[in-house]
């Protein structure tokens, strides 16, 4: 049996068609457009174009028979009978229909403008599968994603296929973040105090140094130099080629890494934030008891002679790059162990209290902030219009950089507290379920 329609709208309309007004064929096509499908609002545009249509021919209905009624009353007809008649009967329908729909159609525009919910992304263009949770910043050269898995295996995938390269372990040391220049790839352990030099393409070991406690940072190389920070507070800065050490800085514990930039290393420790010399190793200034700057994701970032860092108290900074001067500080809501995104007007930066930030880079005032449903541990990645996002939600978030508003999502299987990477318009996330996940961002 076939199911009776329970549209009213559509209940109208076979009135019309039964009462002489519309024929079969218009019956039928304007039948196929009055009903507006349920939809996501992702399909919205269908509904705009549908409801256009109806709209217009139904205009079209009422133009025909409101001139028939104008001829209608320029006779001398009685007013008794105009009313009475059937032409006036099948003109009152078409108003009442037409009136109806839109009422509908602005409440729709009006529901739906701006107000559209976010695009859960569902597709990807592949899946690698690394065995083992990944916690560690991936880095991209050359159409090579290189990553940690497990803590303890060097991963390299080729990012157009998702097929494993090569894999590298040494005596089951766990690794933190890789670094890759020249075709070399620089990683350091977490135990025994390690850094290794490894061949991109290969996968072999090149060199080895062995510093005096664990290497938490991302190694930086600049000038010929790898430079890193250990936890017992040592800046090394090492020959790129041999591994030899040229110079080392004494601080406090190191867990941060390093910028470089305009012939300085900018790095935090536990107690002070400091600007080295990046040829000599001395120390240009400091600014000390400024707070911590904790994890291999949480570094410096510069633009127009300033930096801006956050600390684990939850500061964000901006600070002269010449002379260390503070210009503005703000506070967040949590700790932070990212590393700010910055455009020319804002820095973007997130908290282990679930927001993201945007902050006016001149004055250091929010913007917008954005509340994920756990920790924001990785850092944001501005892509486009977009700022991008990982947190401990299992959700990569993709928002308007302007407004803030949430434009896309995609939900891993478990925390995602590294930084996505994007290339192309590809972008490669990582999670703590052991997943790389390639998205074509174009589509949204």
């Amino acid at each position: 049996m076939k199911k009776k329609p329970t549209s009213y709208k559509l209940q109208e309309l076979f009135g019309l068609y039964q009462s002489g007004v519309l024929n079969k064929e218009e019956y039928e096509d304007l039948k196929s457009t009055i009903l507006i499908p349920k939809t996501n609002v992702f399909d919205k545009k269908t509904s705009y174009r549908k409801t256009s249509v109806f709209l217009k021919k139904l205009t079209s209905k009422v133009l025909e028979y409101s001139t028939l009624m104008l001829d209608f009353l320029k006779s001398n007809i009685s007013i008794k009978k105009v009313f009475n008649s059937i032409l006036f009967s099948k003109l009152k329908w078409v108003l009442v229909i037409m009136v109806t729909s839109i009422l509908i159609t602005i409440s729709v525009l009006y529901l739906t403008k701006d107000r559209s919910s976010p695009i859960e992304v569902t597709s990807t263009l592949w899946s690698f599968n690394a065995d083992g949770y990944i916690d560690s910043n991936p880095i991209l050269y050359e159409d090579v994603l290189y990553f940690t898995a497990k803590g303890r295996r060097l991963v390299a995938i080729n990012t157009e296929s998702g097929l494993e390269i090569w894999s590298w372990t040494f005596r089951d040391l766990p690794l933190k973040d890789p670094n890759v220049v020249n075709g070399v790839v620089y990683i350091g352990s977490l135990r025994e105090g390690f850094l290794f030099a490894i061949d991109a393409k290969t996968g072999r070991e090149i060199w080895r140094f062995l510093g005096d406690s664990s290497v938490y940072s991302r190694p930086e190389i600049s000038n010929g130099l790898v430079v890193f920070g250990t936890d017992i507070g040592l800046l090394f800065a090492l020959d790129v080629n041999t591994g030899r050490e040229k110079w080392r800085f004494h601080g406090s514990s190191i867990n941060s890494t390093p910028l470089i930039y305009e012939g300085k290393a900018f790095v935090g420790s536990k107690s002070s934030f400091y600007a080295i010399d990046i040829i000599s190793g001395e120390k240009i200034w400091e600014i000390p008891a400024i707070g911590f700057l904790y994890g291999s994701g949480a570094s410096p970032v510069a633009i127009d002679k300033n930096l801006y860092f956050g600390t684990y108290q939850g500061s964000l900074y901006c600070v002269a790059v010449d002379s260390g001067e503070i210009i503005w500080h703000y506070e967040t809501e949590g700790r932070i162990t990212s590393t700010p995104a910055i455009d020319n007007d804002y820095v973007y930066i997130g908290c282990d209290k679930n927001n993201l930030y945007a902050i006016n880079r001149k004055n250091g005032r929010e913007r917008w902030s954005f509340e994920a449903k756990n920790s924001i541990l990785s850092s944001p990645v501005i892509h486009n219009n977009h700022v991008i996002i990982g947190s401990c939600d299992r959700n990569i978030y993709a928002l308007n950089k302007k407004s803030g508003k949430l434009n896309w999502y995609f939900k891993t299987e478990d925390r995602i507290t590294a930084t996505p990477v994007i290339s192309d318009e590809i972008a490669y996330i990582t999670s703590m379920d052991g997943h790389v996940y390639a998205i074509d961002t174009k589509q949204y």
